[in-house]
This record gives structure tokens, C-alpha cells and sequence, in this order.
């Protein structure tokens, strides 16, 4: 037996001996029965004896010779008894002739396709064709396998011989249907067939593709045997793998980042559109034009692994990691593989105690780092899911100048205790000394905002996130009154109150009256409330966060990042690997620094939400003057709740002017010039030193200082200028005859009346300092229009207007059809709802008439004291909240 250069047997010209058959024999171990009086023609396995392995044996029908392969079965009568006929021997022969009234087989296609020629007179087309290269082979090829719905695949493989190589390529359909399991095995329980069914049925087809190349010219001859023993269709495409000219043009298009749906509408290339659909014929049609998203998705997926730099991820990290370290600034700050030394960073990690188990990957770019620094809060929390290793990854995120957070930093790792976080944060601080940190929001875990302090310093104020002061409560509320709904509810409306008081003095005395009237109800959590709230009320108190902290009382920004990571980068799909974990968190990183960079650019961000300062200015405009009425108590105003109408805000001026350096907050907006927070306090619930009430008041007192300068400077109308006087009588002559004018003579009149207040405006010198600009150029611009408007064009030309086949109302509207409505599932438990403004009230003036100091309990607008609601209102309140609880859920 020879071998070639593969390593494969091939036949030579010597014998094989018996001694070489009995130790193949014995090597695998096969006990073969002889003289059994059977069948004496080769036979599988399911009828001739069995082997202790389950072998299959072919025994020769012209001798006793048996072989565990019919290959070797076919080169002993080749060998041993030349010239015997083995056309009708089926365990060696595969082709059988196509001719309906013929039985008989060939090993070889070629000997059973001149069998036809000669005794049937049935002749196979063949072509001949030259090709220059083997791309233009391969070309030719895809084109004939789309045009006629076929494939032509490479079963076997390539065979040099001198200067020539040849190959086949065989017809998809040709070959036996064999099971997935031996013919000995029992049939599977389940089905693991191709919902498409199997494209092989045990068909002879003799179509295919002898390709002959010459190694030295490079050129290529091809004998095309286009014959095929079946009708090829249109449905035999699905079995077809995609064609390489298509797929290469799908990749690059989505390298391009066009959308799926964009991808598959290009490649129908216009056919069948609504106008082009009558035309179309099934020559036309391609199986690349029914390419589904699936497919389009399986595609960019691959090219994402292929994209890898090791298909092993501790490696693949590792090569990534060394290419990231090779950049002009080292974006890794940290790098420790599980198991091994550290890479990148502090060699004292290797010395905690958990570092043979610790896995460790931090990350800054030279921008994040940038943005980090001099910012009013930091806010910091670790989340799961990212990973098919459980590793959480924390993030840092900062708030820019359009209220948007930023991410400045992200740390994955197994262990996110305080030694192994001061590693990271000490990296930071290397390679910037300078770096501050004010104020960090985090959730109740101490890890993250301890080893900020133990970097960065001691004084930075530490900041609890509400939204997880509020879960906490309600889940101790759960577990220490499991039974008393009323009062659980009570108590936690109680805490809401005690949590937004602005007041430091106040909530002192509303916490310590909590305690004195729950403890006999529910001493249980007032003593948790005691030993894990009251002694570090700073943290969480709204009264303590009179500070910058850029209006952050919760981590929204840190949980806004995480969702935006999970939804839109890893589509929810947790199974991914760290290196595709650190290009997602660097391809973001990206995005948001060219976001930043565009808004930079163009001095605005048009898709930010509007800041918090524009927010209260704007909606204190809003409030109408007669929701506002001066107080009993000097320099102070009474403001209606927009939400509540029974309820009034007080607004006091504190000073006029502000005599600090510097204001942390302030309004920039021309209505409330000077405004700054050391001017007024309001006593609403609004967290923020400047709310919508203090805006009106502010807005409201620039508006009437300056009309009352106005009347004092206002001047005789036989000084007046002309046009003044003019616009004057006109506006008054407007003003009796309005009863009886039109719309359009409303509005004119209306129109008139305001350029009346403009002139009288302009005599103003603070509003001709500041908005004359502003003014001439509207005024240009309207009275460019106006000439335009004006001309002859515009006044003879007619608006073409489409023909009307319909006649509509002229306040026609489509109908709404009835929905419907689907009850909403009831939740297993009660949820909490947070109380209305009306209700903080009254638990407020509860909470004071049971203290020590009843002199010190909230005055009304009318100077009337409210008193506690008694039992009876306040148990109807409580199914009220509970009916609206059950109806809409969680309102908190």
C-alpha cells in the first residue's frame, strides 16, 4: 500500500496479501461467521453476520473473501479476478441506468452514460468551453447555475498529474439519501431532517463539470454535461447556498451600514414594484431576490466573528488588548487576565486576595478623561447581562452642558469590591493628578463612592440615587408590615413627605415625629429607618442637596446608558464575549464623542431635551397673572398650584440684589434679568432653589416695574411722534368698533393695538439697549415680505388647486372606531403610590400638629392652621389611592 502526498492510501500494482487483510481484521477487532449457507453476493451489515462493533462487512461473491469497506471490496475483484463482471453487484455500484426498461449498474457515471449511447441510442449534451482564468470559470459558472436553477458541487478532491489539475464539480441531486445514523441503529425518536426536506433522493444524476486547468498557462477547458435526469425548478434554489458575487455585494453593503430592509430592496433591483409587477415572469425571478432578514442578519454576524482577532476569547482579549496598548493614548487602564500576572496597570493587584480569580478590564480614552474632570457630579453603578461570564460591568457617566449623560469610564470585572475599584480610580489619577470629583450618585452599595474618597479625598459628598432609597423602603415596608396595608401605605406616604422637605429644621422635626408616632405601630422598620437612614440623612434628604449637583437626584443617566448598551448594541442578548464587550464600549464612545464634537460645532444640540432652567422658566411664563396675589407677609407673593387649585405656594424675596461672587444657579433669560437662588424661596415641593413659581414672581415683578416707569416717563400726545398718534386713534377707533367687526378685522385691530405697545416700548432705554437689533431686524424682515406680498405677481397670481372628486365637511374628521378594551392583569401585590400634592399637605399638617411645637405648623394662604385629617377621611383616602393603584399601577 502507497501513500500520497495527502497522506491518503492510494491503489498501486502489487497484491494485497491475506496476512494483510487478517491484521486489518484484527485491528478492529471484527469476528466474521463464514459458511453460514447464505446469499453469496456482498452484502451490508443488516444481513450478513455482525461484529462485535457493529460493523458493516461486504463478502465477495466469487470467493470467501469479506471486507469491512466497499471500496476494498471493489479493488479485490478488480485485483483478484480480472475481468468479472461487477456491473450488477449493488453493494459497489452506485449509477444505474437511466433507461426505464434497463437494470443495470456502473460504478463509474462515464461507463453507464456510454452504455446509454451504445444500447438505448441516447445521447447527453455536452459543451466544451476555454477559460483565460479561474475567476472568469467561476463567473461563468454562477451564472449558469442562477439562470437554470441548478449547483454544481465539488465532491471529491483535486488531482495533479504533470502540468495539469484536474476536478469535478457534480450536479447537487446526484448521490444516495443516507440517514443520519447507521443502518443497524434504531430510527431517532425525533426528526432532525431540514424543514425544507432533503435535497438528495438517491438519484443517479450524470450532470456535471469536468474542469481540466493548466498550472503553468493558468487557462482552463471545461467539458459542461448539461443533461440532467430530473427537471430542475425554481424550488430547488432554497437548497442553493448563496452565490459568492451576491454575498460578496450584501457584506460590503452592510459594511456600509445600510439597513436589511434597504439590502434586500436593492437587490430586487426595482422588480416588483406596484407599477412593475404585471410584466414579471418566473425567468426573471432569482433565488437571491427572496433573501430574508434572517439570512441578512446570519451574514453580518459572521462578519462580526470574522472580524476577531482568535476565536478563543481569552486570547482574542489579550491580542486586542496588546493592540489598544500600542495606540498614541492607551485607552486600557487596567488589564488582568483570569489566571495570570497583570498586563496593564498597578503589580499590586496581584497581591489581593482574590487575584488568581480576578479578571479585570478598565477603560478611559484621552476624552472621557477630559470630560470627567471638573464636573458637578459623577455618577457611578455596576449592572449584569453584558457578558456570557456573569462579569459586571460598572460605568461612570457625567452630565454635559445639554443635561445628557456622558460616559467617562467603564470597568469589567468579576470583583467589584473597594481594594479592586482603588486600583482603577488610581490609574485614573496617575495620568491625571489634577482631576476632581465634587459629588458622586450611586445606589446603596459603598464599594464604588469608598474608593472614590480613598483616591480622590475625603471631601467629596456622596449622594444615594432616590429612585433606590424609594425600592428600599417599600421592600422593608413589605417584609415588616406584611398584613396592614392601610398602615403601610400610610407610612410609606409619611416618608415621601419627610424625604422632599426642603427645609433642614423641618425635616428634623417631621423625622423626629415619625419616630414617636410609628413606633408603637411598627417598631420594627422605624428602627431600621433609624439605624440606616437617620445617620446619614446627607445622603438622601432633599433638604441636605442645597449644593450643585446638576438637579441629579437619581442615577437616570447611569440607567439611560445601560439600556441604551443592552437594547440597541447587544439587542438583549447577554451570550457575548469580553473583546466584542470593549469594541461595543469603544464604538460608542466614538459615536458619543462625534455627537459631542457636531454640538460643539454648531453651538446648540438640537436633539437634547431642554435644561431644567429653561424647562421652570417656561413653564412659570405660563402661569396666568391671576393665579398670583401679594401676601399678608411684606415682600412676599401667593402663587396657585397648577396642579392642585386649592393650593397655594408662597414665594418671599429674600433680597434684591445678590451679593454673593458667585451664583451656582441662575436665570439668563431676559424676562428674569438678575435672577439668581439667593433672591427668593419658595415653599413648593420642587427639589430645584429656582422653581416655575419663582420664575412668574420674578417675571411678574420686571414686568410691572417696568410699566410703572412707562406712566412716569410717558410723554403729552402733542409731543408725540405722528405715526405714534396716528396708530393711537386708529387702535382706538378699533376698539369700538370690535364688537361689530369680523375675524380678520379682530385680528388686524388686535395686529395694530401691538405695534401701539411697541412704539410705547421703545421709549424704554434698558429695551433699545438690549433688543433693538433684535427688533429692526424682524421689523425688515416682515416688511420684506409685506413688499413682496404686495407686488403685482403676487397679488394677480391665482393658487392651483387639485381637482376634487369628494365633497368633505369643512370640519370633517375620520371616525375613531371602538377598541376593545383589554383589563390590565392585576399585579400579585399592591403597588406603592407616592401621594398627591394635596395629600402631602395634609400629612405635612399632621405630622406638626403632633409635635411638641404645634406654634411651628404650616399656615394656609387664608392664615387659617390645617388640622390632621381625622380617621375616618383618612381610611376613605386610603381605598381611594388603592382603587387608583389597582387601576393604573405604580404612580410613584
Amino acid at each position: 500500500m502507497k501513500s500520497s502526498k495527502s497522506g491518503k492510501p492510494v491503489a498501486s500494482d502489487e497484491p494485497v496479501s491475506r496476512m494483510e487483510i487478517d491484521e486489518a481484521v484484527s485491528r478492529i477487532e471484527v469476528v466474521v461467521d463464514g459458511g453460514d449457507g447464505q446469499d453469496d453476493r456482498a452484502m451490508p451489515s443488516g444481513s450478513a453476520p455482525q461484529s462485535q462493533s457493529n460493523t458493516k462487512t461486504y463478502q465477495c461473491s466469487l470467493c470467501t473473501e469479506r471486507f469491512t469497506r466497499g471500496t476494498s471490496l471493489k479493488r479485490h475483484r478488480i485485483r483478484k479476478h480480472q475481468g468479472a463482471p461487477v456491473e450488477d453487484d449493488k453493494s459497489i455500484t452506485k449509477s444505474k441506468c437511466l433507461h426505464p426498461d434497463c437494470d443495470k449498474r456502473f460504478y463509474h457515471t462515464t461507463k453507464m452514460l456510454e452504455h446509454m449511447k451504445e444500447d438505448h441510442n441516447v445521447e447527453s449534451t455536452r459543451s466544451h468551453h476555454d477559460f483565460n482564468s479561474e475567476k472568469d470559470f467561476l463567473d461563468w459558472k454562477e451564472r449558469e447555475e442562477m439562470t437554470n436553477h441548478v449547483y454544481f458541487s465539488q465532491q471529491r478532491g483535486v488531482i495533479e498529474r504533470e502540468s495539469t489539475r484536474y476536478c469535478y464539480y457534480i450536479c447537487q441531486q446526484d448521490g444516495s439519501a443516507q440517514p443520519h445514523r447507521s443502518q443497524d441503529q434504531p430510527a431517532r425518536k425525533t426528526d432532525r431532517k431540514n424543514r425544507r426536506g432533503q435535497m438528495k433522493t438517491g438519484m443517479s444524476c450524470p450532470a456535471r463539470m469536468s474542469v481540466h486547468t493548466n498550472t503553468e498557462t493558468g487557462t482552463i477547458n471545461v467539458t459542461y454535461l448539461r443533461t440532467h435526469s430530473h427537471e430542475p425548478s425554481f424550488k430547488d434554489t432554497e437548497h442553493h447556498p448563496i452565490p459568492k458575487s451576491i454575498r460578496t455585494e450584501i457584506e460590503s453593503k452592510i459594511a456600509l451600514g445600510i439597513p436589511t430592509t434597504q439590502i434586500r430592496r436593492e437587490l430586487r433591483d426595482g422588480l416588483g414594484e406596484r407599477d412593475n409587477r404585471d410584466g414579471m415572469t418566473t425567468g426573471q425571478l432569482r433565488a437571491y431576490q427572496f433573501i430574508s432578514k434572517r439570512i441578512v442578519h446570519k451574514l453580518h454576524r459572521k462578519m462580526n466573528y470574522s472580524a476577531r482577532l482568535h476565536p478563543q476569547d481569552n486570547m482574542s482579549t489579550y491580542l486586542m488588548i496588546n493592540k489598544l496598548e500600542s495606540e498614541k493614548y492607551n485607552p486600557i487602564l487596567i488589564y488582568k487576565p483570569q489566571g495570570e500576572s497583570v498586563v496593564i496597570g498597578d503589580p499590586g493587584i496581584d497581591q489581593l486576595p482574590h487575584a488568581k480569580d480576578l479578571f479585570a478590564v478598565g477603560i478611559q480614552t484621552r476624552e472621557q478623561l477630559h470630560m470627567m474632570n471638573n464636573r458637578e457630579i459623577l455618577c457611578i453603578d455596576a449592572t449584569h447581562g453584558t457578558n456570557q461570564y456573569g462579569f459586571s460591568l460598572t460605568n461612570l457617566i457625567v452630565p454635559d452642558e445639554w443635561g445628557k449623560g456622558y460616559p467617562v469610564g467603564h470597568f469589567i470585572s468579576n470583583h467589584t469590591d473597594e481594594e479592586t475599584l482603588c486600583y482603577f480610580f488610581q490609574e485614573m489619577k496617575s495620568r491625571s493628578p489634577n482631576l476632581t470629583i465634587a459629588v458622586v450618585m450611586s445606589n446603596d452599595d459603598y464599594s464604588g463612592p469608598n474608593a472614590i474618597k480613598s483616591v480622590f479625598g475625603e471631601g467629596i459628598k456622596r449622594l444615594l440615587c432616590k429612585w433606590h432609597v424609594h425600592r428600599a423602603w417599600q421592600r422593608k415596608l413589605r417584609h415588616h408590615i406584611p398584613t396592614d396595608d392601610a398602615l403601610r401605605d400610610e407610612v410609606y406616604e409619611t416618608l415621601v413627605v419627610i424625604l422632599e422637605e426642603k427645609n433642614i429644621n423641618t425635616f428634623n422635626e417631621l423625622a423626629e415625629t415619625f419616630r414617636n408616632k410609628y413606633t408603637s405601630k411598627c417598631e420594627s422598620f422605624v428602627k431600621y429607618f433609624s439605624a440606616n437612614y437617620m445617620n446619614r440623612a446627607e445622603a438622601w434628604a432633599m433638604c441636605h442637596r442645597n449644593f450643585p449637583h446638576a438637579a441629579t437626584d437619581t442615577n437616570i443617566f447611569v440607567e439611560a446608558f445601560q439600556n441604551r448598551l443592552k437594547t440597541f448594541f447587544i439587542k438583549r442578548q447577554p451570550n457575548r464575549r469580553v473583546d466584542d464587550l470593549v469594541n461595543l464600549l469603544l464604538e460608542i464612545e466614538e459615536e458619543d464623542y462625534w455627537s459631542r464634537k457636531s454640538a460643539l460645532q454648531n453651538k446648540s444640540n438640537l436633539n437634547a431635551p431642554p435644561a431644567p432652567m429653561e424647562s421652570r422658566h417656561k413653564s412659570g411664563l405660563q402661569i396666568e397673572d391671576k393665579d398670583v396675589g401679594y401676601s399678608d407677609i411684606p415682600h412676599s407673593w401667593q402663587v396657585r398650584s397648577q396642579s392642585a387649585s386649592e393650593i397655594w405656594h408662597t414665594v418671599t424675596e429674600i433680597q434684591q440684589a445678590c451679593e454673593q461672587d458667585h451664583c451656582f444657579e441662575e436665570c439668563r433669560e431676559l424676562a428674569c434679568l438678575g435672577l439668581c437662588s439667593h433672591l427668593y424661596y419658595c415653599s413648593c415641593d420642587d427639589g430645584s432653589l429656582l422653581c416655575k413659581h419663582i420664575h412668574k414672581i420674578r417675571s411678574f415683578q420686571i414686568r410691572t416695574t417696568q410699566n410703572e416707569q412707562r406712566a412716569e416717563g410717558y410723554c403729552d400726545d402733542s409731543e408725540a411722534d405722528p405715526i405714534e398718534v396716528s396708530i393711537t386713534t386708529t387702535s382706538v377707533q378699533d376698539d369700538q368698533n370690535v364688537s361689530q367687526s369680523t375675524p380678520p378685522e379682530r385680528m388686524l385691530a388686535s395686529t395694530k393695538r401691538d405695534l401701539t405697545e411697541l412704539q410705547e416700548m421703545l421709549q424704554n432705554e434698558h429695551i433699545v439697549q438690549v433688543l433693538l437689533p433684535h427688533i429692526s431686524g424682524t421689523l425688515k424682515k416682515l416688511l420684506a415680505e409685506c413688499k413682496a406680498v404686495s407686488g403685482e405677481e403676487m397679488i394677480n397670481a391665482q393658487p392651483t388647486e387639485a381637482e376634487a372628486h369628494a365633497t368633505f365637511a369643512p370640519n370633517g374628521k375620520l371616525q375613531l372606531q371602538p377598541v376593545k378594551k383589554v383589563p390590565k392583569r392585576r399585579n400579585a401585590r399592591p403597588a406603592f403610590t407616592g401621594p398627591t400634592v394635596a395629600e402631602r399637605k395634609e400629612i405635612m399638617n399632621s405630622l406638626v400638629s403632633d409635635s411638641e411645637s404645634p406654634s411651628s405648623a404650616i399656615q394656609s394662604p387664608a392664615g387659617k392652621t390645617t388640622l390632621a385629617l381625622d380617621e375616618k377621611n383618612l381610611a376613605s383616602r386610603k381605598h381611594r389611592r388603592r382603587t387608583r393603584a389597582r387601576e393604573g399601577g405604580n404612580v410613584n
